[in-house]
């Protein structure tokens, strides 16, 4: 157990061109080029991403609670994790732990993705074998508004790709740019009105959206549905899904 005396354990720092959906990349011994760029202090990641909206670039900067040294380490529980439920907690150590199984260097999205679907199966196994049918049913309510939102997101993002690449002028191609970010808020309050008081993504809405935000949705949940298709065509087996 490490007590850090932080909300965070690392600072990611993500970038991408104005009119562009494509991550930045920075590239690391072992793990190859990733679509982040690690900082351990706040300070260091603001100043970079500083430097970077100086540029021009669309940045995010998200704080980390947990991430795994693929069994390189043997990695601590922090405090950084445990402020969480008991089903978040489960949900993180999950999606940690399966990076030390299968990750493949210089390919982001693939490894989050992997680690998502890993991460959401697990948790439906976990529930149901600790008959926790409440948290279950909260939980599957959950990924609907999960899901619904990962959709229009998606369409947002497909929207953006075809702006960035009219050929129209950049003022004309930001202020569409603007406009797309503005209406997905509009559709995002119109479908939490059937959530019955449920808040999922308000405040990732409600905050700054950039193409460099959008590519973190894309880095973790791009692959899942792929990936599920392959576990449930291996009858649920982790080993054979692995494999």
């Amino acid at each position: 157990y490490v007590a850090t005396g932080n909300p965070y354990i690392v600072w990611n720092v993500f970038a991408a061109p104005e009119f562009s959906l494509e991550m930045e990349l920075s590239c690391y011994p072992i793990v190859g080029c990733v679509s982040y760029q690690g900082y351990f202090k706040e300070e260091g990641a603001q100043r970079f991403a500083s430097g970077l909206r100086d540029q021009g670039r669309d940045v995010f900067v998200g704080g980390v609670a947990a991430y795994s040294t693929l069994g390189w380490f043997s990695d601590p529980v922090l405090d950084t994790f445990l402020v969480r439920s008991d089903i978040n907690i489960a949900r993180l150590l999950f999606h940690e732990l399966a990076h030390r199984v299968v990750f493949v260097p210089g390919d982001t999205q693939f490894n989050e993705s992997f680690a998502t679907a890993i991460e959401e199966s697990s948790l439906q196994r976990w529930l149901a074998d600790r008959q926790k049918q409440v948290e279950f049913e909260d939980y599957l309510d959950s990924k609907k508004r999960r899901s619904q939102v990962l959709m229009l997101i998606n369409t947002t993002r497909s929207k953006l790709a075809v702006n960035y690449a009219s050929g129209e002028n950049d003022d004309r191609r930001r202020v569409k740019k603007q406009q797309l970010i503005d209406q997905m808020r509009v559709e995002y309050k119109l479908l939490k009105q059937s959530w019955e008081g449920e808040q999922d993504f308000q405040y990732w809405m409600e905050s700054d959206v950039n193409n460099a935000k959008l590519g973190t949705i894309a880095d973790y949940n791009a692959w899942v549905p792929a990936f599920q298709q392959i576990l449930m065509e291996n009858g649920n087996s982790l080993e054979l899904f692995f494999a």
